[in-house]
């Protein structure tokens, strides 16, 4: 059963914390200050222990497929707030993403042998992505370059990408990758 704890008791003037429990367990929790007028908010969110079914039944329609499995752990630092134009800064900090377990398919029928496979059109062991962050109005996002990421596909070549250094509207992205033989 769902439920909704709201902490309102001030820590400082404007500081809240609102944390969400799903059905399934999972814990949508946010702290940080909201002002209006103008907009001002900086906080952290978090989203743990979240099942991608539940995510999938929201918007399996409006994207042609479902998450059969799956959760996700995802948490990160926002700012946004409002300039002397008048138009939105937004930041995000200290992005961490950790996806498991996730299979995505199509709609559709099964094969005469009753086999969904056909219709994966995903499927992701596990995935990890630590230190991101995001700019607007830069339209700037970028990742830790510690680590490759390696992707498979299903009896094919294998990519990795060794370093994604920036990704802007106005340049483009610097990659470096290799394509090898599928993982043993």
């Amino acid at each position: 059963r769902a439920g909704v704890q709201l902490f309102s008791a001030l820590k400082r003037e404007g500081e809240q914390e609102v944390v969400i429990t799903t059905e399934t367990a999972g814990t949508l929790s946010w702290s940080g200050s909201l002002q209006l007028n103008p907009l001002r908010s900086a906080g952290r969110a978090t989203v743990t222990g979240s099942h991608m079914e539940i995510t999938s039944a929201y918007i399996r329609e409006q994207l042609g497929f479902e998450i059969v499995r799956g959760h996700a752990d995802v948490g990160f630092d926002y700012l946004v707030d409002t300039v002397n134009d008048g138009g939105i800064e937004a930041r995000i900090d200290n992005f961490a993403c950790s996806l498991g377990d996730v299979l995505v398919r199509t709609f559709g029928a099964t094969t005469a042998a009753g086999d969904a496979a056909d219709r994966d059109v995903l499927a992701i062991g596990a995935l990890q992505i630590r230190d991101g962050t995001v700019r607007w109005p830069e339209r700037s996002v970028r990742r830790s370059c510690r680590s490759p990421l390696h992707t498979w596909r299903r009896g094919y070549a294998r990519t990795t990408v060794v370093c994604l250094k920036r990704l802007t509207a106005s340049s483009p992205t610097t990659l470096a990758s290799s394509c090898s033989a599928p993982p043993p």
